[in-house]
């Protein structure tokens, strides 16, 4: 999980998220988590030369529907600020965005609604492909607004803890119901 918040005075900052994009199944979809806690101008876009990126962008709720769909794009980014995705077009999201936790998705054109939910696709293009997020003044969209800071936030060691106590307590749990099994 990314946080992205806006504060008067501080240097603009770009983030960049690499997906290695497989052929099918896990993996086929990438997934770029963030929060944003002040609201702003927003720009995403992808760079990928082995693919031909498609975008989506929703609210992340906890339970991805249809219905938290903000936007999606595919080829609307310029070389000149995307780079080439080989013979086709990066994409590109330049949107406000309000206070709250919002999700990315890419993926090899054509990319669904449904395929970007589940999370499962099968591409016939597959490789590295990146989601670039960065701030940027709308009305004037070659310029990026000053004030933003991006900054990746790792999850606190209390969740990988918990992971593992739970493990733990899975595998306790396995080798209890193995012995009374086994008397």
């Amino acid at each position: 999980m990314y946080f992205i918040s806006t504060i008067a005075g501080a240097a603009t900052a770009t983030f960049t998220d690499a997906h290695n994009i497989t052929a099918s199944g896990v993996g086929s979809v990438g997934y770029t988590s963030f929060s944003v806690t002040s609201t702003g101008n927003f720009r995403f876009y992808t760079m990928g030369s082995t693919i031909d990126p498609f975008l989506y962008l929703a609210n992340d709720d906890g339970d991805l529907t249809e219905d938290d769909i903000i936007a999606y794009n595919d080829d609307l980014c310029s070389n000149t600020l995307c780079g080439s995705a080989g013979s086709f077009s990066n994409s590109l999201i330049d949107i406000a965005l309000g206070s709250g936790d919002y999700i990315l998705g890419i993926s090899n054109y054509d990319f669904l609604p449904s395929e970007f939910i589940s999370g499962i696709k099968t591409n016939d293009l597959t490789g590295i492909a990146n989601i670039v997020i960065s701030t940027v003044d709308i009305s004037d969209p070659g310029t990026f607004s000053a004030g933003a800071n991006i900054t990746a936030t790792p999850l606190p060691a209390a969740v990988w803890l918990m992971g593992s106590g739970l493990l733990g307590v899975l595998g306790l749990g396995r080798k209890n119901k193995v012995q009374t099994v086994a008397a």
